[in-house]
């Protein structure tokens, strides 16, 4: 039937031919097409709730505000946990739905709720909102606004109302975020000396100023043929319009506003500030992609649009780019393509030097860029971009991707140089290999299943790898086993060809092979025991094997996050900062510095005040950091800054950063959650956990969240006082509230401008204790009584954040990790933590981040490798219809895993999830090159051969396909090893595993493997005659 199938392609070749060619020209349309990113974004399902809480503390806004939005977001449809962060006026609720969620659908099934909860929040509480549809690596670029003679006002301004609008509307931008400079507010701030003598309070002012400030629409006229619309307009438009409202009459006599309060614009109370380049402070903007956009594309867009705004913008002002994802997404995806690219150059050149035969060489050459293009169209069909994880999977199988083809096309041309015409050949080779080849595929795409098992994040990054494999290595097996025999009677010769000597390198590695096999054959014990010897090697190495999630991504750009005591003023922020920055910049190799503190707008991060991100640009070649590594410069960085005191820092990198943040809660590789209910409990128990985790080898950047300490003025109103007095809460409290908080009494339009109308009491009437103490409140009778009539006022401290999950309180302890495996310094971590911390009742600890990640593919792959091992046996068994040859050829994988171990402590790397995957990889190849051996043994046995005989001949005859699969492999993987642009580490380590995996299983596989087989029939001679044959 084999035969038949073939002769029919060869008859059909022009129509195959040209299905191959229709093909490939998709694969390029599907490559043009494809996304391009640094590697599959990872981010969880998540939604965020943001809502600001004018004036309320961290509890408050737990109790008030926090609570109820959780609340109701229970009960929703696949989700998985709510996290919320409780801050001083803001509260910000993230809701993780179920891996695969579209994240439109949940933003739908989720805004009804908050319209629902509306009404159970406190007045204070703005209207909730969702957050930008964007992710962890949704944060695309950063820049700064420049101008000299403008004001951080002016500057902030042209922001927030030119340039943020015009960059909006660039395609896939979901945000344009602003930090820094100062927002224009039409400021009154009142004299209460003047309220008094007027006989006036806040409240009058607030209510006159409402009065005062608004257009009416009183219909229209008609006139004649046509109608009027009738506008009446009262809108304040400048600051005179404000002075000049009037609040109250006294003796006939107009009291304007300007007579009991300073009217100015002045800036907006911030909660943050951006510093850049160590000269003083800045407007920057943030931006967002949208979630599943194109980074590159939409930067692309962005930078011919902000070209278009700087040349609209006034003389001297423009837009300073700062940080660009896509050069960073451009930088990795040059490494990974050019790895590829090199790795098929490199393969070919394997081909033709050991084919020996150009047009033989030249067939299986095709199918590398059939196989790659093929793949591409998988890729577009299942939304896989081409970054790090895909294209690094076909860079990893390019030398698999050539096996069959190799196998096939060797075959033909042994039996051409036997004397056949092609096309018998063709007939001839696909009856023996046809069906080996067909199952050594299928054996390898089935070996990357647990790639396809592994959940979450990891599955999310990982998962295309396996898909572009296995997508490739299907390619392959259509083109080898349709499309060759077509197109080989085409190019390869039509007559049998004379009997040409193999390539020197061939006939040189045969001649000493076969000495060695046969030296080998003659001590057949020796050769098992020392094979028992390294097998027993592997399974020693494995628990010293140091075990990673994945290595540290390499961005060219640092992030480092400087904590400051709890209670320090922004103004005392922004001078640590300065101060930071001048150093940085004073370094060898940082190019520049972007500050960030505390937060922006609401819709980014809900950062305090004491928290600085710092962005430091790096350009390592005309440095002294030119051959560092990553962790040196880290340390170099710490060491110039560990002398300043009341600090704590964390050295990250901005994608790494927020990735970490998003998907754990933390800003480190390990996150320690502590449950519980008690805030004081819960800082102790922090506390506790960070002093014994700065006692473990390679700990660095330890930090507990100081949840408490906040300094609070506390309030606290004497109810038997206020009904003496004929008061209620909310008279005292609005007055309280409006003189020192500040309220919006307005907002003044110009144009699509608006800003806010902000009162409250002039600073020297609400700087301390005293002056609050002796705050008048109005009585109802117009009378007023000091406020320490009614109320005591206490010092506190108090929470600064409160943090929940899933309704459960928690704080966090983090770290990273430097000079050692993650695997091993959490085993000592938790070692020391559950001897040296007892934990009360009703309290619990979770260790999470890049360890829960690594953990969590630890178990999955545990699991499922076994699993698919069995599969692959029972396959094995189908085939042979015999244990005693599915035994042998899985003699291959424990001695690949050897291999593979040694060369990862030998190169100093750890095990890690792209580790694993090397391993499944090398598993695949050996079983591939064991199964093709063994059928031909078993063939010629089969026809009637001694055993000897038969081992022999398929050692000679399966020599040359047996070493280009390893070659091309090698030379296909090389590239891998020696890259060193951006993205490389993340490839490293399977490069390395499959190159000492091979080494080893090849040995086996031209070794030991016929040995085995050999000593197996001379034991029992009818376990190679059971079964099915496999050649037709």
């Amino acid at each position: 039937m084999i035969g038949q199938a073939i002769r029919f392609l060869v008859s059909q070749r022009l129509l195959v031919v040209a299905v191959a060619g229709i093909v490939s020209v998709g694969g390029v349309v599907a490559y043009q097409n494809l996304i391009i990113d640094v590697f599959p974004d990872p981010s969880p399902a998540l939604v965020q709730i943001y809502t600001e809480a004018h004036g309320l503390a961290p509890q408050e806004v737990e109790q008030l505000v926090s609570v109820p939005v959780e609340a109701a977001m229970f009960g929703l449809p696949r989700v998985e946990r709510i996290r919320s962060s409780s801050t001083y006026g803001l509260s910000v609720v993230n809701v993780y739905f179920e891996e695969g969620t579209d994240i439109y659908w949940a933003r739908q099934v989720l805004a009804p709720r908050l319209h629902e909860i509306e009404a159970d929040l406190p007045p204070q509480a703005h209207e909730p909102f969702l957050g930008p549809i964007a992710t962890g690596l949704g944060m695309v670029y950063m820049y700064y606004l420049e101008g000299e003679g403008y004001s951080a006002m002016e500057l902030r301004t042209l922001q927030d109302w030119l340039v943020k609008y015009e960059l909006k509307s660039v395609p896939e931008v979901s945000q344009v975020l602003t930090i820094g400079g100062d927002v224009q507010q039409f400021q009154v701030l009142v004299d209460p000396n003047a309220l008094l003598e007027f006989d006036l309070t806040l409240a009058d002012l607030l209510d006159r100023i409402e009065a005062g400030n608004r257009n009416a629409a009183a219909g229209f006229i008609t006139r004649g043929p046509e109608e009027f619309i009738v506008r009446s307009i009262g809108l304040v438009e400048t600051v005179d319009d404000l002075r000049n409202i009037v609040v109250a009459h006294r003796g006939g006599t107009p009291i304007f506003l300007s007579s009991v309060a300073q009217v100015e614009l002045l800036p907006a109370i911030k909660r943050g500030a951006a510093l850049a380049d160590g000269r003083g402070e800045r407007v920057v903007g943030l931006i967002l992609k949208l979630f599943g956009s194109n980074t590159a594309n939409v930067i692309d867009r962005l930078e011919d649009q902000i070209e278009a705004v700087n040349a609209s913008l006034p003389e001297g002002v423009e837009i300073v780019p700062f940080y660009n994802q896509a050069a960073f997404v451009r930088a990795c995806f040059s490494t990974v393509a050019t790895n590829l690219g090199l790795g098929v150059v490199l393969v070919i050149g394997v081909l033709f030097l050991l084919m020996g035969h150009l047009p033989s060489a030249f067939l299986t050459m095709l199918t590398l860029p059939f196989s790659v293009l093929f793949a591409f169209i998988v890729m577009q069909r299942f939304g896989v971009a081409a970054d790090l994880m895909s294209f690094g999977g076909l860079a990893i199988g390019i030398g698999l991707i050539a096996d069959a083809a190799i196998i096939y096309v060797e075959n033909t041309y042994r039996h051409i140089q036997g004397g056949m015409d092609r096309i018998s050949a063709l007939v001839r080779s696909g009856e023996e290999v046809t069906r080996p080849i067909f199952f050594a595929i299928i054996i390898i795409v089935l070996v990357f299943l647990p790639i396809f098992t592994l959940q979450g994040t990891e599955g999310i990054m990982f998962r295309p790898m396996g898909l572009a494999i296995s997508a490739a290595l299907i390619g392959s097996l259509f083109f080898t086993l349709v499309v060759i025999p077509a197109l080989g009677s085409i190019v390869l010769g039509k007559k049998a060809e004379q009997k040409r000597e193999d390539p020197v390198l061939i006939r040189t590695i045969r001649h000493h092979y076969l000495k060695l096999f046969e030296w080998c054959r003659t001590r057949r014990r020796r050769v098992f025991v020392i094979t028992g010897s390294v097998l027993a090697l592997g399974l020693v190495l494995l628990p010293f094997t140091g075990r990673e999630y994945m290595p540290t991504l390499k961005e060219g750009t640092l992030q480092l996050q400087v904590t400051m005591n709890a209670n320090v003023s922004i103004g005392q922020s922004i001078a640590q900062g300065e101060e930071l920055e001048r150093r940085l910049m004073a370094m060898p190799g940082v190019t520049g510095v972007l500050t960030r503190i505390g937060r922006g707008e609401a819709g980014s991060h809900g950062h305090f005040v004491n928290d600085l991100h710092i962005l430091i640009q790096l350009d390592r070649r005309g440095s002294s950091w030119r051959r560092m590594d990553l962790e040196e410069i880290q340390d170099e960085i710490s060491h110039e800054l560990d002398d300043i005191p009341g600090i704590t820092m964390n050295l990250s990198q901005p994608i790494a950063h927020n990735l970490d943040e998003l998907i754990t809660g933390a800003r480190a590789q390990l996150a320690i959650r502590i449950f519980g209910e008690g805030a004081d409990t819960l800082q102790d128990l922090s506390t506790q956990m960070e002093e014994v985790l700065m006692g473990v080898e390679g700990a660095v950047d330890v930090q507990t969240e100081k949840f408490t300490g906040q300094n609070n003025l506390v309030i606290e109103l004497d109810r038997s006082a206020m009904a003496r007095y004929g008061l209620n809460v909310d008279q005292v409290q609005g007055t309280v509230e409006a003189a020192i908080g500040g309220v919006i009494a307005g907002q003044v339009y110009e144009g699509r401008r608006r800003f806010d109308i902000f009162l409250r009491f002039q600073p020297q009437y609400r700087r301390d204790i005293e002056q609050i103490y002796n705050l008048l409140i109005p009585l109802p009778d117009g009378g007023r009584i000091p406020l320490n009539q009614v109320a005591t006022i206490e010092e506190t401290e108090d929470a600064r954040v409160v943090n929940r999950e899933d309704s459960r309180r928690f704080s966090t302890v983090q770290a990273n990790v430097r000079g050692r495996d993650m695997g091993r310094f959490v085993e000592e971590a938790q070692a020391a933590v559950a001897e040296q911390i007892e934990l009360p009742a009703g309290y619990s600890v979770r260790w999470g981040g890049q360890f829960e990640l690594q953990e969590r593919s630890r178990r999955t792959f545990l699991i499922v490798t076994p699993l698919t091992l069995l599969l692959v046996s029972i396959l094995l068994y189908a085939i042979f219809g015999s244990v005693v040859e599915a035994g042998v050829i899985l003699i291959n994988i424990p001695l690949a895993l050897t291999g593979g171990l040694a060369a990862l402590m030998v190169s100093g790397q750890y095990m890690s999830v792209p580790a694993s995957i090397g391993f499944i990889a090398i598993f695949g190849i050996a079983l591939e090159d064991g199964l093709v051996l063994l059928s031909t043994i078993r063939r010629r046995f089969r026809g009637g051969d001694p055993v000897s005989e038969a081992v022999r001949y398929g050692v000679t005859a399966k020599l040359r396909p047996v070493l280009m699969t390893t070659f091309t492999t090698i030379f296909g993987i090389l590239p891998l090893l020696l890259a060193s642009g951006p993205g490389a580490e993340i490839q490293r380590p399977l490069g390395t595993v499959v190159l000492g995996g091979l080494l080893t299983s090849t040995l086996v596989t031209l070794v030991v493997l016929p040995l085995v087989y050999q000593a197996a029939l001379e034991r029992d001679p009818t376990a190679g005659r059971r079964g099915q044959s496999i050649r037709h």
